[in-house]
């Protein structure tokens, strides 16, 4: 409460204004806690994935946690503790937890452990985890003193011998974040029709979606850049796309469904050995 409060004005407290800072701590808490769960297995001297091998998703993650350092940085130095407060918060609720977080669990939870698509994001996970726990760690001090027990690798007796992270100018590609820019607001827009089709009962979750798309040059060129990605991006399980005038069309897919990743595939039913899992969940679970 004292560093969500800008101390050069009236500081107002209430019941209500407590229970808002307690929901926004354990929204912090439950990003931080999803970090260490999906990093279990990851060992960041043996899976590091070099910034140039990271998916273009991971990289977008990359820059938003760098333009937060920067941003919380600058505020420390000037005592605006309200705006560490409300950067880190938006980071974890918006960027983290609505985008990247939620578009990265297909490839965490059924890609082959060792999958560089896999090791891409827990690369970035880490590094985001490591960057929250000392930008915090003046105001949430107990709770990134708890964390650090989940990073051996830091091998500190507290996080308060760990340096401030600070921003790195190579990360911050303004020409990749105004093409992601383009295709969030695509996806914004693909979820306002996916939403009609759930409230039409058409379809009861994005994943049963197949999703057509037609876009303008500039739109078409910065989703065709990443086709492969597409449908974990857009969390769908078939997308489409072509240059026109834009339209979007969401219909129930008409492919059977995987019941290890719940994708619905064409590739579903092919291999005998196990008939209801898809080329790739068959792949993970046969190795």
């Amino acid at each position: 409460w004292v560093a969500s409060t800008d101390f050069r004005n009236d500081m107002a407290a209430s019941d209500k204004i407590l229970k808002q800072v307690q929901d926004a701590y354990l929204k912090i808490r439950n990003t931080c806690r999803f970090l260490i769960s999906n990093l279990y297995d990851y060992d960041n001297g043996k899976d590091k994935v070099e910034y140039e091998q990271l998916l273009e998703i991971d990289k977008w993650a990359l820059l938003k946690l760098h333009k937060l350092i920067e941003k919380v940085d600058t505020a420390y130095q000037g005592f605006e503790f309200h705006v560490v407060y409300h950067s880190v918060l938006e980071f974890c609720v918006n960027d983290l937890s609505a985008f990247f977080l939620d578009l990265s669990k297909d490839r965490l939870y059924c890609d082959r452990p060792d999958a560089p698509s896999r090791r891409s994001a827990q690369t970035v996970m880490h590094e985001v985890l490591l960057s929250l726990i000392k930008l915090l760690a003046p105001v949430l001090s107990f709770t990134c003193e708890s964390i650090l027990k989940f990073v051996p690798e830091l091998a500190l007796e507290s996080i308060f011998l760990a340096e401030l992270p600070l921003p790195e100018n190579r990360l911050t590609d303004k020409g990749l974040e105004e093409k992601w820019e383009r295709i969030f607001a695509a996806r914004e827009r693909v979820y306002k029709r996916l939403e009609e089709a759930r409230s039409k009962k058409e379809i009861a979750s994005s994943t049963e979606a197949s999703v057509s798309l037609v876009l303008d040059d500039k739109d078409f060129e910065a989703l065709c850049s990443i086709e492969k990605e597409l449908a974990m991006v857009f969390i769908v399980s078939d997308i489409k796309i072509s240059k026109g005038k834009e339209n979007i069309k969401v219909s129930h897919s008409s492919e059977k469904k995987c019941e290890r990743c719940w994708q619905w595939k064409n590739t579903v039913g092919k291999n005998a050995i196990h008939p209801t899992l898809c080329e790739r969940c068959s792949g993970v679970v046969a190795g």
